[in-house]
């Protein structure tokens, strides 16, 4: 695994920390710049459907609307759920 795959799953390891019960992490890439455009933590405590990919997603979604998602990667402490 190269470094820039490197960096990113340790800022998912890093949000991570934010659910210490259930740590899980995600951080959503753009692929042709390596710049990190959202983050997020396990919140089911908040609803059983906010696992860390869809409070990413979601995050990515609010702050960049209308965003190409075909060019973004998504990194994973774990096995992205099938949900």
């Amino acid at each position: 695994m190269d470094e820039i795959h490197l960096s990113h799953m340790r800022e998912a390891i890093v949000a991570a920390r934010n659910s210490p019960a259930l740590p899980f992490g995600v951080v959503i890439v753009a692929r042709a710049t390596g710049a990190v455009l959202a983050r997020g933590s396990n919140r089911t405590d908040e609803s059983p459907t906010f696992h860390a990919e869809i409070d990413a997603i979601n995050r990515c979604a609010a702050a960049h609307p209308g965003i190409d998602w075909k060019g973004l990667d998504l990194y994973t402490t774990a096995e992205p759920c099938p949900m």
